[in-house]
């Protein structure tokens, strides 16, 4: 699935940088990577090298279905993995998907886990 996103590194490139997740990571991950490479697909972007507005979209698209802020941060933090943007920034560092993502924390904070006595 993720392996796709990195075309033309060997495989023992991608086995090591596998490895830099966690088993339990990688079961986070899963499901975002697997939908946004089907975002991308449908959009016609590039999953390991896009311009911002695919990113901006399919985390804006995530928030319209009604998805946490957590799950959403998790699917930010999952591409955040292995996308480089097609300026050659990170996700991390883009002001436009820190902005949204503040955003969307401001429309959805997150729910206290427990209710305080």
């Amino acid at each position: 699935m993720i392996r796709s996103c990195f075309a033309g590194l060997s495989e023992d490139v991608i086995d090591l940088m596998m490895k830099s997740w966690q088993n339990s990571t990688m079961g986070q991950y899963k499901s975002a990577i697997r939908s946004w490479l089907v975002f991308c697909a449908a959009e016609k972007a590039n999953p390991a090298r896009p311009h911002v507005t695919p990113v901006l979209e399919f985390l804006a698209a995530k928030h319209k279905q009604d998805k946490s802020y957590s799950s959403i941060n998790t699917a930010r933090s999952a591409l955040s993995g292995f996308v480089t943007l097609s300026d050659g920034s990170s996700i991390n560092d883009n002001k436009l998907i820190s902005r949204l993502m503040k955003g969307i924390f401001t429309a959805n904070p997150p729910k206290l886990r427990y209710n305080p006595a």
